[in-house]
């Protein structure tokens, strides 16, 4: 890190706020953890310092760091932001006309946590002695990817820092890929008339300094506006350029073909724009590839909905239950005609025990013994699995619980999935891969359509080539190429 002293004084200092503009891997994480195992011996017992976080990912990375240290965390409260506010509204739900214990319905309606960020913002700015009271309880706040924060998760802090907190905001702008949400006015708003200090260095590439040296050189042309070129690219950026269009690059022999040679990384992430080419390309079982699902459980929702609707109906829930199984992956079709149509006459032992199961039980747990049976006979069955974390929700739910005891068990699973590491091979979008870190990145088409020349484009490419450790791989399309880089 390149942080004076002095620099580091005002950070530890009085300052109610002060923000540290920090690009990808230049220590943020590293500061962000001394400067709280510094605060942590002048507290109070009651007191903690407060990590807050816009995404899960950041929040494990910092926990993982803290306990890492080889110090003890306690003193560290690790919470998410939107999980803060929960927290603020939880014992006054009954009065904001919401549901007691407070957390989020399933499945989520859209605007709920908007509604609820809302909601605390609104309580900490009209009623000072709860917003004092929750200084008091935490008198360092290090808010972290804060470029991604809402205008009503600021107001939250600023209030803090406002009755006594001193808030430290860590965030880039260049790291701002939640544009699709209007109520994220972006780091420079975010930032403005507020006291800022320059973070840089090359933390995370300490171990590959050349390739640090080459992303914070796109970084830069990236800000510029200007096009990175390849053809000097160190020997730790691979950049291939293949034929093919976008709508079919999940199926692109060439590209299948460079994914399969690197089956051996222990550590690597395809990156994507689209969830659905994350899953597409994920069903290819050659490429022992899981989908980073992160914390959504939709499919498990879903699936739970159309069985719990349909009870007494065999071959609907047998249907039901084939489409969860290649959402989770791919099915052999002939396995997947089989199970619908309930032919056991024509199945083999797996695909029998699952048919058995459906045509004794038309409910909930029929479904949940049906997926079971599925798992244990995955290979015969010819189902390629890579959302594990769906199917491990649905198989774990018990066998006599209600339709509100379902809800409040995936809930959890939720949360468990929350905490979850992100598998060490994967494919993602960029956002999810939001956080995290991979040794080898292969961001697998860079085409216009995809990385066009707008900000947000910029911004989502720098994103994904800022999650390389120590290799990435580039492949570009010989037509429709994107601006963003020259060959």
């Amino acid at each position: 890190m390149t942080l004076s002293d002095e620099e580091f004084g005002r950070i530890l200092g009085d300052s109610p706020v002060i923000a540290v503009d920090a690009p990808a891997g230049a220590g943020k994480t590293h500061l962000a953890c001394t400067v709280a195992f510094a605060s942590v011996p002048k507290l109070k017992p009651y007191q903690e310092v407060l990590f807050l976080s816009h995404t899960n990912a950041a929040r494990d990375v910092f926990r993982r760091r803290v306990s890492g240290e080889g110090r003890a965390s306690s003193g560290i409260a690790l919470k998410t932001l939107d999980t803060f506010c929960i927290d603020v509204l939880s014992p006054y739900a009954d009065l904001w006309g919401l549901p007691t214990p407070l957390r989020p319905p399933t499945p989520i309606p859209r605007d709920w946590f908007l509604d609820v960020r809302r909601k605390a913002a609104t309580l900490f700015e009209r009623r000072l002695e709860i917003a004092r009271a929750a200084a008091h309880r935490y008198p360092l706040v290090l808010a972290d990817e804060h470029q991604d924060a809402s205008i009503h998760h600021n107001s939250i802090i600023q209030s803090l820092a406002r009755v006594g907190s001193r808030v430290r905001m860590f965030g880039d702008a260049l790291q701002a890929i939640l544009t699709f949400d209007p109520t994220i006015p972006g780091w420079d708003h975010l930032t403005e008339g507020i006291a800022t200090i320059e973070l840089s260095g090359a933390w995370r590439w300490r171990d590959a300094p050349e390739l640090g040296e080459w992303i914070s050189a796109a970084r830069a042309l990236l800000k510029a506006g200007v096009a990175i070129p390849l053809s000097n690219a160190p020997v730790c950026v691979d950049v291939m350029s293949v034929l093919g269009t976008r709508q079919s690059w999940t199926q692109n022999a060439d590209v299948l073909k460079v994914l399969r040679r690197l089956r051996g990384e222990e550590s690597l992430i395809v990156l994507s724009r689209r969830n659905d080419e994350a899953k597409a390309i994920a069903r290819h079982p050659e490429l022992d590839l899981a989908v980073n699902e992160g914390s959504d459980q939709s499919a498990v929702e879903q699936v739970v909905a159309e069985v719990v609707s349909a009870i007494g109906d065999h071959r609907t829930i047998a249907g039901s239950l084939v489409d969860f199984m290649i959402g989770c992956g791919s099915l052999d079709p002939q396995s997947a005609q089989l199970i619908k149509a309930l032919d056991r006459g024509n199945a083999e032992h797996g695909t029998a025990e699952v048919i058995d199961i459906l045509r004794a039980r038309a409910d909930l747990p029929g479904l949940v013994l049906a997926v079971r049976a599925a798992r244990r006979h995955a290979s015969q069955l010819g189902w390629t699995i890579s959302h594990p974390m769906s199917l491990n929700t649905l198989a774990a739910l018990p066998l006599s619980v209600g339709v509100d005891e379902v809800r409040e068990l995936i809930f959890q699973a939720q949360r468990a999935a929350a905490e979850t590491a992100v598998p060490s091979r994967c494919a993602s979008t960029i956002h999810k891969a939001k956080g995290r870190e991979f040794d080898h990145v292969v961001v697998p088409w860079l085409d216009a359509s995809t990385f066009g020349p707008d900000i947000k484009d910029r911004q989502l490419l720098y994103v994904a080539l800022s999650r390389a450790r120590r290799r990435l791989t580039l492949v570009v399309p010989a037509q429709n190429r994107s601006p963003l880089v020259s060959v």
